[in-house]
């Protein structure tokens, strides 16, 4: 029967298997192993040689009739000596061998015509190539050696030897003749069809009357012509469209699907020569985008018939016409034709929602608090005002004629929670009947008047909050300042407590550097200066943040229009006055309980033991000296208050965050980002770090005199050094503190209560992950409690402003935390396993390259690394795995952007900047936009083509003038006249003080935005 043997290349015992096999003898068997090993001895043999040597043993085995012992069916299997490695073996000899586990594509060019010079970046030569054939690298590899076979006779001469001949022929066998000539047809011809697109003149048949025949349509028949917006193409490439309108009959002999709507006929393109399907693809495509409603026939056959072409090129082109046209016709679809590059606006990302709102609609007060009511009563107040002209309203010369109000009082009573209200002043003495308005209407005969029944109203309300959007020129102080012309003290009349003190405070003008009103007993608040730390936005007027915040439209009329209104002498207009304030002040009052201002400040008021103006109004400083004393009066401890001259001879900081220089560069690897965990309030518990534990620099120690301590003196007994000489830890910058087991700091007993009270409020956000109004209560809360946590270092390295500076323990905490950091940094370039390298590094936080890995690997080794990094140093210091970029990029300090992935089940991506133009306000939307939507495309694809296609595409709009003005408008803050140098050429500047010289209550409030265009740069450049 069929006898199978197996030979193991590489065994001593293949020899005797084959010379028993072909009869070989054993001499011969020898000779042949003997000149085999000279070969390898003098030329290690290659992947050819095997190969050759193998034929050499089928041939011994098969082709020698003389010597074959073996039969026609017997056959000889060669298996190798060792077993393939498996796939974990290869990927660990990987690792071993430096090769890449993952090759992430590198940023190209697809059009070859867009591959730009090398430039230089400080060091790095920065060199894009594309994909086409010119630029690929030439593969090194065991093919390579083929060439040289032809040239070695010496490696040849075996398989000569048996007289068999070896053939080298390419994998692929370039085109014939025929081929090239059928290739060059179809170039010709598609260029024929791209200067027929100059000049197109199409008849559309559209149905008017069903039941005519052919040839009255034909004399009824009427031209449109259809224009479509300047594209950003050639004018060349514009395509002039002759629409005929003509009956169609009732029933046709084609079986075309024809839709119910509208029917169409077979669309004639005229008598001219060369006609192809691509080019009546191409039309027909046009006009489906350009007509909607005007559908083609779908039967092939009808169209074959009207694609004939009897010119004599089309013979054998044919076919590869037809294949072409399906990309040309992809490649029209996506470019000059597509919606977009006709659009008038910047073509950017599509928004998280339909308004393209900064805030979502989550009111904050349908999360229950501990405290359901609070019994505050708010009252919200706007004015009306009979202006002149186009001048904005003056307290010394135009009159109060309307004061519109919105009380609201947070108690379980409903009927009392909510009143709105108007106190008028009626010359003719006639109340307003506006029942629809609902709300209660109050007519005075005079301005005095006026004031008077307001004052009775908040008397009757005793109300604990005054809100007002501008109180500075408008509302609240804009009804002092004209009091005041009326000899009316209502600073008085409006505080909780009258004193009856002698002040000029109403003669001036509520200036910049003192906008507060005080009112004993009360609280005003100036809702546009609070609203700015809650939103980012570019306008911050009130029918901007209404839009943002509520979601809602609201006009905004001018001065002029509203007085217009009020003193026409019908009086028919005067209800768009009253609801338009009346509008305004109910908003004011939605968006305080959409942000649930007053809930928030309140419960920081009660965390922080200050008073509620004060959690707006005063600085971190005074939060933490309020929280650090509640804990001191108990120990004992009294607070030390230095002077100012006692602070200015206090020595200065020396130690400095790590802060490393990125190298700045394209990232397609993934990029582990690890941030330890609230550092600095971590090092403070951790080392004992405090005012209290502190023994001072180690050149005072072992005297017993008085030595420099912060802003004061200290002097330590050398009896009590020496009792705690085991117990002491000294920090990097010099200065000796003692451990936990001696006394427990101050500080890091209030930073152990905040971190442990943060915990708890983060672990309630993960039970409650479905709750998003939720979520972002305690997203607040722990924001706060993390906030006092870090800025306690600051408190302690205050050296200018502090209440109690000492830059002893401030020094101790910055050098640690650069310490830990950088050991941090030692471990990771150590550890060879990882094969990761930081390049960036933050105060806090490590940026770690992984090349060659894949994005789960790099989770994998981003979370070894943490937990390696956090064994290392005490609790509760923790480096935790935050994120994962890929791709990214690293500009420079604090300036990145990247794909962000959370974890590694994380499918979409999200978007994350940080620093750069995108989420920065100082330049103009347009750049926003332009620049965010350039690093997707980049991100998504990396392809530079398609970039540099979207920014061209862009920048023709801006030149043609296309888009919205509103998209090249700067904002930037006004910081007073007096916040310039003399003679500073600023825009916000220079329009303030063109509209101070024509009224001067037109000059911005400080911290207001100013809009402006730029329509000429600098001289001597385009």
């Amino acid at each position: 029967g069929n006898s199978e043997t197996v030979v193991s290349v590489g065994c001593d015992s293949v020899t005797p298997t084959l010379s028993r096999l072909s009869g070989v003898s054993v001499q011969e068997v020898s000779e042949f192993e003997e000149e085999e090993e000279a070969t390898m001895s003098s030329n290690p043999p290659d992947d050819s040689q095997w190969a050759i040597f193998s034929q050499r043993i089928a041939d011994d085995a098969t082709l020698t009739p003389e010597r074959n012992s073996l039969s026609l069916f017997n056959s000889v299997w060669l298996t190798p000596a060792e077993e393939p490695p498996s796939c974990a073996e290869v990927m660990l000899k990987l690792g071993e061998l430096g090769l890449p586990e993952v090759v992430n594509e590198i940023p190209f060019y697809s059009e070859p015509a867009d591959v730009a010079k090398s430039s230089e970046v400080g060091t790095t030569v920065l060199k894009l190539k594309s994909k086409s054939v010119a630029h690929l690298e030439e593969f090194e590899g065991t093919f390579n050696r083929l060439p040289k076979l032809t040239k070695s006779a010496k490696k040849l001469s075996a398989g000569r030897s048996f007289q068999t001949h070896l053939l080298l022929t390419p994998l692929r066998y370039p085109p014939s003749s025929g081929q090239a000539k059928e290739w060059l047809k179809t170039k010709l011809l598609i260029k024929e069809d791209k200067v027929m697109e100059h000049k197109k003149i199409t008849k559309i048949v559209l149905p008017s009357s069903p039941g005519c025949s052919d040839k009255d349509d034909d004399s009824m028949s009427g031209s449109m012509t259809l224009s479509q917006c300047t594209p950003l193409s050639k004018p060349s490439s514009e395509v002039d469209v002759n629409v005929s309108f003509r009956s169609t009959p009732e029933s046709t002999s084609n079986d075309s699907k024809i839709s119910p709507l509208m029917a169409s006929t077979p669309v004639n393109y005229g008598d001219q020569p060369g006609t192809s399907k691509k080019r009546f693809s191409r039309v027909s495509s046009a006009f489906k985008r350009s007509l909607p409603l005007i559908k083609e026939e779908e039967q092939d056959d009808q169209q074959n018939d009207l694609l004939k072409d009897t010119s004599p090129q089309a013979g054998s082109v044919t076919q590869a016409v037809k294949k072409l046209s399906k990309s040309r016709i992809k490649q029209l679809l996506s470019e000059s034709k597509s919606p977009a590059s006709i659009s008038c606006q910047i073509d950017t990302v599509t928004p998280n929602n339909s308004g393209n709102y900064r805030m979502e609609l989550e009111n904050l007060q349908d999360v229950k608090l501990n405290h359901e009511h609070q019994h505050l009563t708010i009252m919200t107040m706007e004015l009306h005002v009979h202006t002149r002209g186009e001048l904005r309203p003056n307290p010394d010369q135009d009159a109060v004629c309307c004061i519109f109000y919105n009380v609201t009082n947070d108690c379980p009573d409903p009927l009392i929670s909510h009143i709105k209200g108007v106190i008028y002043v009626s010359e003719d003495g006639t109340e307003e009947k506006m029942p629809h308005l609902q709300s209660h209407l109050q007519a005075v005969p005079n301005e005095q008047s006026l004031i008077a029944a307001f004052v009775a109203l908040v008397r009757k309300w005793d109300p604990d909050i005054f809100v007002g959007y501008e109180i500075e020129q408008l509302s609240w102080g804009y009804l002092l300042q004209r009091a005041y012309i009326l000899n009316i003290n209502l600073t008085v009349e409006l505080s909780r407590v009258r004193v009856l003190t002698s002040t000029d405070s109403g003669t001036k003008e509520i200036n910049d550097d003192d906008s507060e009103i005080r009112l004993t007993g009360r609280i005003v608040l100036n809702l546009w200066r609070f609203l700015r730390h809650e939103v980012a936005l570019q306008s911050y007027t009130f029918e901007n943040i209404a839009y943002h915040i509520l979601h809602q439209r609201i006009p905004l009329f001018s001065f002029r229009i509203l007085t217009n209104w009020w003193a026409h002498r019908t009086k028919m207009y005067r209800w768009q006055v009253f609801e338009h304030y009346l509008t305004r002040v109910e908003g004011i009052v939605k968006i305080m309980q959409q942000l649930d201002l007053v809930g928030r400040t309140s419960e920081f008021a009660r965390l922080f033991g200050i008073q509620f103006y004060e959690v707006l109004s005063r600085g971190s400083q005074f939060r933490v000296e309020s929280m650090m004393l509640r804990l001191v009066k108990p120990l004992n401890y009294v607070a030390v208050s230095p002077s100012m001259q006692q602070r200015a001879r206090m020595r200065a900081p020396e130690s400095l965050p790590l802060i490393m220089e990125p190298e700045s560069r394209f990232y397609t690897d993934p990029v582990i980002v690890l941030d330890f965990q609230s550092l600095y309030p971590s090092i403070i518990i951790a080392y004992n770090y405090c005012f209290s534990t502190c023994m001072g620099r180690i050149e005072h120690l072992g005297r017993s005199e008085l030595f420099e301590f912060g802003c004061t003196q200290l002097r330590v007994p050398i009896d009590e050094l020496s009792r705690h000489k085991d117990n002491l830890n000294f920090s990097p910058c010099g200065v000796a503190f003692v451990n936990q087991s001696v006394v427990k700091g101050v500080l890091p007993r209030m930073l152990e209560e905040i971190l442990n009270t943060r915990l708890m409020v983060k672990q309630s956000m993960k039970e409650k992950k479905d709750n998003k109004t939720l979520q972002r209560v305690l997203h607040a809360r722990q924001l706060g409690l993390k906030l006092i946590a870090n800025v306690t270092y600051g408190y302690t390295a205050a050296n200018f402003s502090g209440r109690m500076p000492c830059i002893e323990v401030g020094d101790s905490v910055v050098s640690k935390a650069r310490e830990t950091l950088e050991r941090a940094i030692s471990m990771v370039g150590r550890t060879t396993r990882w094969g990761a390298r930081v390049i960036y590094g933050d105060t806090d936080s490590m940026f770690v390259l992984v090349p060659g890995k894949s994005r789960e690997e790099a989770f994998r080794i981003g979370a070894e690394i943490a937990e390696a990094v956090t064994n290392d140093n005490p609790k509760p210091v923790k480096l935790k795995l935050e994120k994962v970029y890929q791709p990214c990029l690293l500009q420079t300090k604090k300036r990145y952007v990247g794909y962000m992935y959370e974890s590694p089940s994380q499918d979409k991506p999200v978007y994350d900047a940080k620093g750069i133009e995108t989420v920065r306000r100082d330049g103009c939307p347009a750049v926003a936009k332009i620049l965010e939507k350039t690093l997707r495309i980049l991100f998504e694809t990396k392809d530079v083509s398609l970039v540099k296609r979207y920014v061209c595409r862009q920048f023709g709009k801006v030149l043609s003038g296309r888009i919205s003005i509103q998209e090249l408008t700067f904002a930037r803050e006004y910081r007073g006249a007096a916040g310039y140098r003399p003679g500073a050429c600023v825009p916000a500047l220079e329009l303030a003080k063109q509209w101070r010289t024509v009224d001067p209550r037109m000059e911005p409030r400080v911290g207001q935005r100013v809009p402006y265009v730029i329509v000429a740069g600098p001289p001597g450049l385009p």
